[in-house]
């Protein structure tokens, strides 16, 4: 498969944030399948898949703004594979839009204890983004994570574990590490919360 794989990142396919849709608190919430313009991506991949010349949209997650005309082109080669890049990639409307093709429906699986401390790491470091916001966001995260990604497990073709031993072995000296670098007690507390919250719903998706 080495230079023959195109990924389609569906990220591209949020709507603008005035038109998202809104959690219990009235924030935006982009963990939901509705927030992303699934039926314009299936779109796409049907013509991806036909051979035709796609412009593809964008989205920028700063200003929050859709473009659906970005001015950039996607077109596959004869032997090119694409690659569906998303959590919602085995949605009803993106598998539909590949029937008929041989197709490999793959779900890449981890624990959220372990997701966390992965995001709390690399939004801080990465993106600038405080902890305690971070944390904030969380159980809706594994609210929605229950109700719309964890069922699409079940119709999937192979599912693979993104976790290593090592990683798990040293998940505690992670999380000890965060929490240092945390001296708000409110942020220390609700990180502790989170955790709880992850491995509750860790146990209850075995």
């Amino acid at each position: 498969l080495v230079g023959r794989l195109r990924a389609l990142e569906i990220d591209r396919y949020y709507g603008n944030v005035a038109d998202a849709p809104r959690d219990a608190q009235g924030r935006p919430d982009f963990d939901r399948p509705d927030a992303i313009k699934l039926d314009r991506a299936a779109r796409d991949i049907r013509a991806l898949l036909a051979g035709e010349r796609v412009e593809l949209p964008s989205y920028d997650m700063a200003s929050g703004l859709s473009n659906p005309n970005s001015g950039e082109y996607m077109q596959l080669d004869g032997d090119d594979v694409l690659i569906v890049d998303s959590i919602f990639a085995s949605h009803p409307l993106l598998k539909a839009a590949a029937e008929g093709r041989q197709a490999l429906d793959v779900y890449m699986d981890a624990p959220a204890v372990v997701r966390l401390a992965r995001r709390l790491a690399r939004d801080k470091g990465a993106r600038g983004k405080p902890v305690g916001d971070n944390l904030k966001g969380w159980a809706r995260i594994l609210e929605n994570e229950a109700a719309y990604i964890k069922p699409l497990r079940n119709g999937a073709d192979a599912v693979i574990n993104l976790v290593t031993r090592e990683e798990l072995a040293n998940l505690p000296a992670a999380y000890e590490r965060l929490l240092a670098e945390e001296k708000d007690p409110a942020v220390r507390g609700l990180m502790g919360e989170m955790i709880r919250a992850s491995l509750k719903a860790d146990g209850e998706g075995s």
